[in-house]
């Protein structure tokens, strides 16, 4: 007899639900007209263009158009070199018309047309479009990553009532700004696409060197007024001061903030936490298992693979001697029967937790003794 008629036998995944597409997907709002497109190129009845590489931009945008320019400058990011690679693998790319009154409007008619995607830039860089943006965003159930640009003068001069004080007094937890003097640069859509990932979260913005785009020079004084509003900006850095010294800097991405403060890696971290514990759970409803302390280790050991997977992609810190990376435990039935009398009286179980966010270095700060005595070097070793 063979023993398959009697086992059978199988491997299953911690999970099943794949949102790889929607972490490493963005969208890209224009008010473009079919001026703005190459000859015989139409903008498709559903109000939306799918793109997959530059090569498929240039067949509908004119490349003398910003719109070409923002949406190259993300796939251009996929040829960066490591660790600022982008992996975007699609650009939803929606046209604003004269049906929507608002910016915000038009982001809610993407939503609804297609919310495939979890990072969001658009073509303009005016101060209403981007607020209006940045609301709707803020609205939509689920959230979505707004990356918004602007050249405003005032954001660096920290002018009264400028973007970024308004953006931050409303305390946006899902918008991040960056400020370029020339607005023709395509800083934002490069930094979305630098953050793009299947596993989103795992590659921060912070110190980014962008591939395509210039690195502009700020005053101290502008960078200071930058800096205070949570603005993120891309300079350049010199170990070197005086003329004749370029040959020394490197251009980095600096701030990394949301506008309302959060580190941008953290907030993505968080992100992406948040979005796959609810399809891992989905999943683990699926196997409609008995309401019953083993089921609960079943759903421990599911969500435990998946902050285990984050540890190996470099958004939850790893375990050492003086802490663990996370702490996750589903509650015992009779935990939860003692403790939350309602979710046991529904069959639900109660999952309790945390865990370190791997986020990226700010600063190094060095303290050296010049030629020390024994008794010094004890006290510094």
């Amino acid at each position: 007899m063979q023993s398959s008629k009697l086992i059978t036998f199988g491997i299953s995944l911690p999970y099943a639900t794949d949102l790889g597409v929607f972490f490493s997907s963005c969208a890209y709002i224009g008010d473009f007209t079919s001026a703005d497109l190459v000859s015989g190129a139409t903008i498709p009845a559903s109000g939306y263009f799918t793109f997959g590489s530059t090569e498929e931009v240039a067949s509908k945008f004119l490349t003398t158009t910003q719109y070409y320019k923002d949406l190259v400058a993300i796939f251009t990011q996929n040829g960066n070199t490591v660790p600022n690679q982008g992996r975007v693998q699609r650009v939803i790319c929606f046209q604003k018309t004269a049906s929507h009154s608002t910016w915000g409007d038009a982001f809610t008619a993407l939503h609804t047309a297609n919310g495939n995607w979890s990072q969001l830039c658009i073509s303009s860089r005016d101060k209403t479009a981007i607020t209006s943006v940045a609301s709707a965003v803020e609205a939509v159930t689920g959230g979505r990553l707004f990356e918004a640009q602007t050249s405003d003068a005032d954001v660096a001069t920290n002018g009264s009532g400028n973007l970024a004080l308004t953006l931050k007094t409303a305390g946006y937890s899902n918008t991040k700004l960056t400020y370029t003097s020339t607005s023709t640069d395509s800083i934002s859509p490069a930094i979305m696409a630098i953050q793009a990932s299947e596993k989103l979260g795992s590659n921060g913005d912070l110190y980014s060197k962008i591939s395509g785009q210039t690195a502009r020079e700020y005053t101290t004084s502008e960078e200071s007024a930058l800096d205070d509003n949570n603005v993120s900006y891309y300079t350049t850095v010199n170990p070197v001061s005086g003329g004749s010294v370029s040959a020394y800097a490197t251009n980095i991405y600096y701030g990394g903030k949301m506008i309302n403060g959060e580190d941008a890696k953290r907030r993505r971290i968080r992100f992406y936490i948040e979005y796959m514990m609810k399809a891992v759970s989905l999943d683990f409803l699926a196997k409609k298992l008995t309401y019953q302390d083993s089921s609960g280790a079943v759903l421990e050991s599911m969500l435990s693979s998946l902050l285990i997977e984050c540890q190996n992609n470099d958004m939850i810190v790893q375990d050492s001697e003086e802490t663990a990376g996370f702490y996750l435990n589903v509650l015992s039935m009779a935990e939860t029967r003692k403790n939350y009398v309602s979710l046991y009286n529904n069959q639900t179980y109660k999952v309790v937790g945390w865990y370190i966010d791997a986020l990226t270095g700010r600063k190094v700060d060095i303290s050296l003794s010049v030629d020390p005595t024994d008794a010094e070097k004890a006290l510094i070793q």
